[in-house]
């Protein structure tokens, strides 16, 4: 439900806990939910429309000078939080990149989280 009310906040249908179970409820009972996925689908595919495409997939850059900044830009893409009036995008993200300019050290790393993969370890305990 949480992935759900993160993704359609804007939506009257999941604007609260109740909302979205009502909504999921009513749709299961009338019909088999395809039209009500249908829509969210729809609505997924609105969320990466004002973002460019790179290869067929939607991205965004940021280049920024502080951490804080760095936060503002990924948290909507890779953290479950959300405000009232912006979604967060984590449930639909498959890759986020990060580089430091100018750094040789990190020039060739490639930080990757697997959501659901390893539920309750980090996955730097899984690799020992």
């Amino acid at each position: 439900m949480q992935t759900f009310r993160t993704l359609f906040c804007k939506s009257p249908a999941f604007v609260s806990q109740r909302a979205a179970e009502e909504q999921l409820s009513h749709s299961y009972q009338h019909s088999d939910g395809g039209e009500l996925l249908d829509t969210m689908a729809s609505w997924c595919e609105g969320f990466f429309a004002k973002h460019e495409k790179q290869e067929g997939a939607a991205y965004t850059r940021c280049e920024v000078a502080t951490t804080s900044e760095l936060r503002s830009c990924i948290d909507p893409l890779t953290a479950p939080k959300h405000s009232e009036d912006q979604a967060s995008l984590w449930p639909l993200v498959e890759l986020v990149e990060m580089g430091v300019q100018n750094s040789r050290v990190l020039q060739y790393v490639t930080i990757v989280d697997l959501p659901g993969k390893f539920p309750n370890r980090s996955l730097s305990s899984s690799q020992r």
